[in-house]
C-alpha cells in the first residue's frame, strides 16, 4: 500500500486472493473505504481467483457499488496460469443478473482453478463529489 504522505489513507491498495472467503466482504470494504484516499487517482489493485467460483467475486463488487466503489482503468481480464488472457465476461453494471446466475458448472473445478481476474477499483464520482462539498 502506498501513503498520499505519513498521515493520509493510502493512494494505492494491492488486493489479491482476498474474496474467496464472502462472509467478510463487509469488513472488508468497510476497511477499504477507510483506508484509501478519497482522490480520483487512488486505486484498488485486484487479483482474485476463480478456485472459490465466479459469484464470490460478483458479490464483492456487487457490495463494492453500494459503498462508492467502482471499476476502474483499462478493461478487466482473466489471466490462466500458462499466461492466457481473456476479456472478463461479467460487468458489475449487468444489473440483469440475479445472485447464484453465474454459472460456474460451465468449467470443471480444476479449470477455473487455473484463472484468476485482474483489475482495478476506484472511487465513484459521487463520493468524491462528497468530500469536496465538505470541504466548503
Amino acid at each position: 500500500m502506498i501513503r498520499a504522505n505519513n498521515n493520509e489513507p493510502y493512494t494505492h491498495i494491492l488486493l489479491a486472493d482476498t474474496l474467496w472467503l464472502t462472509r467478510s466482504h463487509d469488513a472488508l470494504l468497510s476497511t477499504l473505504t477507510q483506508l484509501l484516499a478519497r482522490t480520483p487517482s487512488s486505486r484498488i489493485h485486484l487479483v482474485a481467483g476463480f478456485h472459490s467460483g465466479r459469484n464470490a467475486i460478483r458479490s464483492f463488487l456487487r457490495k463494492a457499488k453500494a459503498v462508492g466503489l467502482e471499476k476502474k482503468g483499462p478493461d478487466w481480464e482473466e489471466i490462466a496460469v500458462g499466461g492466457e488472457k481473456r476479456k472478463w465476461g461479467w460487468d458489475v453494471e449487468g444489473e440483469n443478473l440475479e445472485e447464484g446466475e453465474w454459472i460456474d458448472e460451465k468449467e470443471s473445478n480444476a479449470e477455473r482453478g487455473k484463472w484468476v481476474v485482474v483489475g482495478e477499483m476506484g472511487w465513484e464520482e459521487e463520493e468524491l463529489e462528497k468530500v469536496k462539498k465538505g470541504r466548503q
